[in-house]
């Protein structure tokens, strides 16, 4: 048994090597002019920023985590953005996603709050999903 205290240990959005997290978030609204760095923001959250081609994926918000993520949206609504599409979702909704080039932006007038359980993957070689 290792002595080492386990709360001692720095967290970041992902959670760490082989294991998983929950946590609680509260989405403000963003406001339509919202002219972030998702440099900055992809460094804090420790993701990673992949550029794709679509209708959203310039926006600063966009980013990718090596993760499978169950979010569950307990009040309010939020979007989920993709680089080709978007996901308008309400209290009671759950999302899965895998390791997608996405952003999370509430674009209402109220604070939406999530429920997040994220699990550590593997990056498959040549990209693509997580597992």
């Amino acid at each position: 048994m290792s002595s080492t205290d386990r709360a001692q240990r720095t967290l970041g959005v992902a959670p760490p090597p082989n294991g998983s997290l929950i946590r609680i978030c509260d989405f403000h609204p963003v406001p339509k002019d919202f002219k972030g760095d998702s440099k900055v923001m992809a460094a804090e959250i420790g993701g990673e920023i992949v550029k794709g081609n679509g209708k959203n994926s310039n926006h600063p918000l966009m980013h990718r985590t090596n993760t499978i993520d169950y979010g569950i949206v307990l009040e309010g609504e939020i979007d989920i953005l993709f680089d080709d599409t978007e996901l308008h979702l309400k209290a009671g909704d759950i999302v899965v996603q895998q390791s997608t080039n996405h952003a999370w932006v509430n674009n209402s007038d109220k604070i939406c709050r999530m429920a997040f359980a994220m699990i550590d993957g593997v990056k498959l070689k040549g990209g693509g999903d997580v597992h």
